[in-house]
């Protein structure tokens, strides 16, 4: 979900058997923190604080997928624009928080030469999409916010594997490339969760209740297959 969804989505959404393969792909990214904070035997301390990084990151984005949930059914048949866009705030804050603190432990541990520029500057995404909650600001300005952090803070992500994946050691190298493709997989998922794929294809499917429904089950699924990679390499 890159975008605000207007009033007209598709009842199905978030509904029938997409809704609980969203619950099940939530499950499983709190399934995989909880494996991440197992300390593994004879594990480094620094090891252990990179995972612990990104188990943050992987109950972050579950909590904001919570609240997409939250932000669609909430308002239910009393549709309201300022409801929605209040959870989709805090959906996007807790994503924010995510993937700056998967960030944090890359510029700490592994690439230090950024000196934590990138975790600044998501630390203060981070900060607007909080007081923007709160109500100092304006939820307009952090739904246009989030048109830039989430993407900018994956191109971060990405680029920061790039370079480990070209300049790091043998198995750093094949764990950073792995990661690259689970960071893929998870943003292809929200792309296809998007508002315009999501209108279109209930526009296209309008009647075939039944295929919408699975296609709107197969964000959940890539997300699930992406973080199963990323557990396999960061664990």
């Amino acid at each position: 979900m890159l975008l605000e969804l207007p009033p007209g989505t598709p009842a199905i959404y978030y509904h029938e058997i997409n809704f609980i393969v969203e619950v099940i792909s939530i499950i499983t990214f709190f399934v995989v923190a909880g494996i991440l904070f197992v300390r593994k035997e004879g594990e480094l301390d620094i090891a252990r604080r990179i995972k612990i990084g990104y188990a943050f990151f992987t109950i972050f984005y579950a909590m904001c997928r919570i609240f997409f949930i939250v932000a669609v059914w909430y308002p239910d048949e009393t549709w309201s624009t300022d409801s929605y866009d209040f959870f989709v705030v805090i959906g996007y804050f807790f994503a924010c928080v995510g993937l700056t603190a998967m960030i944090l432990v890359i510029e700490k541990y592994l690439i230090t030469k950024t000196r934590h520029v990138f975790t600044i500057i998501g630390i203060v995404m981070c900060v607007v999409y909080f007081l923007s909650i709160l109500g100092i600001l304006t939820q307009h300005v952090a739904l246009l916010l989030s048109y830039v952090s989430s993407p900018l803070l994956t191109v971060v992500m990405v680029a920061l594997y790039l370079y480990l994946a070209v300049k790091g050691a043998a198995e750093l190298r094949r764990k950073a490339i792995a990661i690259l493709v689970a960071i893929a997989l998870i943003g292809v998922s929200a792309i296809v969760d998007g508002e315009s794929m999501v209108i279109n294809a209930g526009a296209l499917l309008s009647g075939q209740d039944l295929i919408l429904d699975l296609y709107y089950s197969i964000p959940p699924v890539i997300l699930m297959i992406g973080i199963l990679i990323f557990l396999k390499n960061t664990y």
